[in-house]
């Protein structure tokens, strides 16, 4: 027996041999295989196959959930299959198709799924996908790249700038508005100084008369 990831809650649902269907013990969605389950693992390779051609198929349309559906599908019945998981590291990478892979902005050296795929892959299988790493490479340090990256760091640093500005212009407000606020206390001072002085007059003139 092996199992299948549900689309509906991502839980684990065990798959009987010689079935093409299974309910979902969670929340009781309906999971059709497209290949029929088959007994043994010489049933479980052929399906392999077929789940994987119409991943990639999936695939170079678009349609990324169902593309993420079938693939793994295909890890459940194969988990050692490259080709799965070189396909489920291009939907992570956002490449559609292969020729995608080469112009990434990052290296995929250190995924766990193009190590998985460089293990399990036929010597063709790993040269290819070792080719594609150091055709990644060769891009990120190509003129393009660098253009791009040197653009980020200006825009980067006229944001900085800008926000250095601002913080000192606020600074220097702060301590325009600082002797006014002394000016505005010191009036005030005043008159209640000449209001106490005027009412100590008008006692004294009160008093003698």
């Amino acid at each position: 027996m092996w199992s299948i990831k549900c689309e509906q809650c991502g839980a684990s649902v065990p798959i009987e041999e010689g079935k093409n269907t299974a309910t979902c013990p969670f929340c009781d969605t309906v999971i059709c295989l497209p290949s029929g389950g088959r007994a043994g693992r010489e049933g479980q390779m052929i399906s392999a196959r077929s789940l994987l051609q119409r991943a990639k198929m999936f695939l170079r349309d678009g349609d990324r959930i169902h593309a993420a559906s079938y693939i793994e599908w295909v890890l459940n019945a194969d988990a050692s299959c490259s080709e799965a998981y070189w396909c489920r590291l291009m939907l992570k990478m956002g490449a559609d198709r292969p020729e995608q892979m080469e112009k990434l902005e990052r290296s995929i050296a250190q995924e766990p799924d193009f190590l998985r795929a460089v293990e399990f892959g036929s010597p063709e299988q790993r040269e290819m996908y070792l080719a594609c790493e150091e055709k990644i490479q060769q891009w990120l340090q190509g003129p393009e790249m660098k253009a791009k990256r040197e653009n980020e760091q200006y825009r980067q640093e006229m944001l900085r700038r800008e926000s250095a500005e601002r913080a000192e212009i606020a600074r220097a407000l702060e301590r325009h508005s600082e002797p006014e606020t002394d000016n505005k206390e010191y009036g005030c001072a005043l008159w209640v100084v000449a209001g106490a002085v005027l009412f100590m007059l008008l006692v004294v003139l009160l008093t003698k008369a």
